[in-house]
């Protein structure tokens, strides 16, 4: 990967894979869906939902799994400069957060939830999660309350140790 052209973003936007695409047989792929969970977990949030996308398909990958990696790879490859700033505040702390869900958005038709949480307008997220919902979500506001829910949760224990 050091010779290849770095990316702008770390997936296609409508990312749909066939059914009968060419196994790819190799180690290589969980090994790389690792390393980016590792990378999730310590500072890239950003690329959190191809990465969950990705490794629901470790038992069984396909030559377009892996091309989907190499381009998340190539991503990050692009975005090295990126980094998490934190800086002092006079006016004190301000928790933000957003939260986004998806309606029925799997091959089993369960809702991703999404939630971010930074300190300050400019501050670095202090806290992310992308998960598939337990439960399928009839309505789209039915998604949207199950994922506000979790993310609620999370505000409020952010605001205890606060």
């Amino acid at each position: 990967m050091a010779e290849s052209k770095p990316k702008s973003l770390p997936s296609e936007q409508k990312l749909i894979f066939s059914e009968d695409a060419e196994p790819f047989h190799s180690k290589k792929y969980r090994e790389a869906i690792g390393s980016l969970i590792f990378a999730i977990t310590c500072t890239r949030s950003d690329i959190s939902w191809i990465v969950s996308k990705l490794a629901v398909y470790s038992q069984s990958p396909t030559v377009q799994h892996w091309t989907a990696v190499k381009n998340v790879f190539r991503y990050l490859k692009g975005t090295l400069e990126y980094k998490s700033c934190f800086q002092k505040c006079e006016d004190g702390l301000k928790l933000t957060g957003f939260i986004d869900a998806d309606w029925g958005g799997s091959e089993d038709k369960k809702s991703t939830s999404g939630y971010c949480f930074r300190l300050n307008k400019k501050g670095a997220a202090i806290s992310w999660k992308s998960r598939k919902q337990p439960t399928v979500a009839l309505f789209t506001c039915e998604a949207a309350y199950i994922a506000t829910t979790v993310a609620t949760q999370e505000a409020r224990f952010l605001l205890v140790i606060k």
